[in-house]
């Protein structure tokens, strides 16, 4: 209880100092680098959790992510992944989902009073040795020798007066926001180092990775459900049409890329787009179906070779079918440039091929839906976070000047700041693109060099900020 109260009390000593009257920057990747160290330091068991493993990583990612770019999306992401990381502390079992939220409540005073009494009691026992070494000690044994040291103090003090001590200094005035900043940091840090004695409202039962066959007897099967082996049929008569229509879909796809004859009179945009929509929703429904059939003891069915060769099919035609949104989307960037909209595209496009691959995995080894469903939500938490990495904007606006058959400057305008040294590269080259936005992006650039000369704490700069300090000119 000693080492928790310690290490409890370094946290919210090391949140205050970091984060009061500081917004968030280099002091998000220190605090969640120590606040990792000391959690593994009070509960050594979770270093062998890998769910709390991928917590307190993604965690430093989205750290680094803030440390880099400052506020915005990753700041906010930020905050969750630090629920999320007290939700896996408490339940390491938990899904991300259940994590954020056990996370959400503990975080606010439910779980300080809960554990109240063993916080008392820890820090009694931790100052246990003071006040018994006090309790050995006589008040009068120090009553005297300190009052006569007072007035030969004073007599002093009368033969000189400059000897007299000014204590002006001491006039001490109380932050009652500092105080109450502590205490916020005492609220939210407690559940990661105090467990509580209650049980957690959204902590799921244990589950089983592996599926395992179920016997059960035909006096209770219900009336009307299919038979193991008219299941599998009717699976793969489904699985066979619907293998025979998404390659024929293909098939004319790539064709009206070759012949434009084929070509219907929608633009680009709305293809690329309609397309995207239903792309996602055939691969949703796809990963449905599989689940649905493999759900049970048709994954042990003796004769199910036939299934499981269609079914790999059907995800491989879905994987085809992303790549060739991939492809066109691309073609779509390459004519009219890259934005945050098609970026996303990007990102769907992966998840969604990233589920394909989860699904195929389930089939292969035999997992349990649960198992399904857990790893696609860390596969989107993970790429999110991945994603709050990357500069975009900056990113955008190379890719758009140098690569795209049509520039359209009014977006770009829209950007983060971290677009203007690029911008400011190209006025000096005389870009002609640039004549009619010149003095705007001057006028940026002379407010954002006002606002990076303010002498910023270290705790509040940023990698971009420290970059655009010494770029722009």
């Amino acid at each position: 209880m000693k080492k928790t109260i310690v290490n409890w009390g370094i946290a919210v000593s090391l949140f205050t100092y970091l984060f009061y009257e500081q917004i968030q920057g280099y002091n998000t990747i220190v605090f969640s680098a120590t606040l990792i160290g000391l959690v593994a330091h009070t509960h050594p068991a979770l270093l062998a959790q890998k769910q709390w493993q991928k917590s307190a990583l993604v965690q430093l990612i989205l750290a680094f992510a803030v440390a880099w770019h400052g506020l915005g999306w990753a700041s906010f992401m930020y905050i969750c992944s630090l629920l999320v990381f007290i939700g896996f502390t408490m339940a390491p079992q938990s899904t991300v989902i259940g994590a954020w939220l056990n996370g959400f409540l503990s975080a606010m005073v439910v779980s300080f009073l809960d554990n109240f009494s063993k916080i008392k009691s820890g820090i009694a026992s931790l100052f246990q040795p003071l006040w018994r070494y006090q309790r050995q000690r006589k008040p009068s044994l120090y009553l005297m020798p300190f009052s006569v040291t007072v007035v030969f103090y004073g007599l002093y003090c009368w033969a000189n007066p400059d000897f007299w001590l000014d204590l002006a200094w001491m006039d001490v005035k109380i932050d009652v926001w500092l105080v109450g900043f502590v205490l916020l940091g005492g609220v939210v840090l407690c559940p990661l180092f105090f467990a509580g004695s209650g049980k957690l409202p959204f902590t799921e039962t244990p589950y089983h990775e592996n599926l395992t066959r179920t016997k059960k007897r035909t006096a209770k099967t219900k009336v009307g459900t299919i038979a193991l082996k008219y299941e599998y049929r009717q699976a793969v008569i489904l699985f066979f049409m619907l293998n025979t229509l998404i390659t024929i879909f293909l098939l004319f796809s790539m064709a009206q890329l070759l012949l434009p004859s084929l070509q219907t009179t929608k633009g680009f945009s709305e293809q690329v787009h309609e397309g995207f929509n239903a792309l996602l929703i055939s691969i949703a429904s796809a990963i449905a179906l599989i689940v649905y059939f493999f759900r049970g003891n048709q994954n042990f069915y003796a004769n199910n070779r036939r299934l499981l060769q269609l079914a790999f099919v059907w995800i491989a035609l879905n994987a085809a079918l992303g790549v060739f949104t991939f492809y066109k989307n691309t073609l779509y960037v390459m004519a009219f440039g890259l934005t945050f909209k098609r970026i996303w595209v990007y990102i769907a496009l992966l998840l969604t091929l990233g589920g394909l691959v989860l699904t195929y995995y389930k089939i292969k080894k035999v997992k349990s839906t649960a198992f399904l469903v857990r790893q696609t939500m860390w596969l989107v938490y993970a790429t999110v976070s991945c994603y709050l990495l990357v500069d975009w904007s900056r990113l955008i606006t190379w890719y758009n000047f140098t690569y795209a058959e049509r520039l359209d400057m009014s977006y770009i305008q829209q950007l983060d700041v971290t677009r203007l040294p690029f911008l400011q590269a190209k006025i000096e080259q005389n870009d002609p693109r640039l004549v009619m936005y010149k003095l705007a992006i001057e006028k940026e650039i002379k407010t954002q060099k006002r606002w990076n000369s303010k002498v910023l704490d270290w705790r509040s700069r940023t990698l971009d900020g420290d970059w655009l300090r010494k770029t722009l000119k």
